[in-house]
């Protein structure tokens, strides 16, 4: 550690991965906090829990920055392709704890952590990142996600709050980047990922990190039937990014988004599949829209 430390391009420390899903001592990720910032004392430390609620706030207490990895895609969610063994709220291991193998299983479960580390009085000291799906095809996933899917996963962490201390970065690591508190797993990966999330990070993230490291920017997550916003004000400006879950075409009126105003000038910043008539959003299934709106 001690010759690493001072590397420009060194991001975070990560101690941990899953845990909970090991079960390892709850007090191991405290331990390994404390010694890393005996060394340190100035990059965050991070781990990824894999459990819906277990040992939480143990294994929370030793991180600044607490990951779900709610892989979802091409699993079976009800028995267990690798134990044979039926899924339920009290047994099994179907590769995603307690979830449906719906894409909403990872923005509930971002809500969920994120209600956990308010009510611990930890949610100003500790942030929310997300792991998304970036492999398949083995284990209890049949297959890898596609590039569209990827930027659903991602946008739905995104959406609900999972930005983190660094939620400006665009640092890429093993081939793949840091979106906005998005670290995908693993590479190799397609090059359909690879191209989506190239191009989310290029289009996106610049509009992204203009609002989030704005000390004056609110933001808000709003759901309708499956339609999953994100929107920042700032000022006159604000963003507003969407991902549809449905399996339509989406149509709303701008004019029924919160907190909506007449503006001046719409920017689409950018599209993955979505388009605008007149003042009504349309986004296709599993399309997704980033936009900045100026009154």
């Amino acid at each position: 550690m001690s010759r690493i430390k001072d590397r420009k391009n060194l991001l975070l420390w990560y101690t941990a991965d899953e845990p909970d899903g090991w079960g390892d001592s709850p007090d191991a990720t405290s331990f390994a906090y404390d010694k890393i910032y005996d060394i340190d004392g100035y990059h965050p430390v991070s781990l990824v829990l894999n459990c819906q609620d277990y040992e939480f706030e143990a294994y929370t207490t030793g991180t600044d920055i607490v990951m779900q990895d709610a892989y979802v895609t091409g699993i079976n969610a009800t028995h267990s392709v690798v134990w044979d063994t039926e899924c339920t709220s009290d047994y099994g291991d179907c590769g995603c704890d307690n979830c449906t193998g719906e894409f909403e299983d990872i923005s509930k479960r971002v809500d969920q952590f994120g209600d956990r580390l308010r009510f611990l009085g930890w949610e100003k000291t500790k942030a929310i990142w997300a792991v998304s799906q970036a492999f398949g095809g083995s284990s209890y996933w049949s297959r890898i996600p596609t590039g569209k899917e990827w930027v659903v996963q991602s946008l739905l962490s995104v959406t609900h709050g999972a930005l983190g201390l660094f939620r400006a970065s665009t640092v890429y690591t093993a081939g793949l980047p840091y979106l906005a508190g998005i670290t995908p797993w693993n590479d190799p990966t397609s090059s359909d990922i690879k191209a989506a999330a190239t191009t989310l990070s290029q289009q996106l993230i610049p509009s992204l990190t203009s609002f989030a490291l704005d000390p004056h920017a609110t933001f808000t997550s709003h759901v309708w039937q499956h339609v999953h916003f994100g929107i920042w004000r700032a000022g006159d400006q604000t963003l507003v990014v969407g991902v549809n879950l449905n399996p339509q075409v989406w149509r709303i009126p701008l004019a029924q988004l919160p907190g909506w105003r007449e503006y001046t000038r719409l920017e689409v910043v950018y599209n993955g599949g979505a388009s605008f008539e007149s003042d009504n959003l349309a986004l296709w299934y599993l399309g997704s829209i980033g936009f900045v709106v100026t009154v």
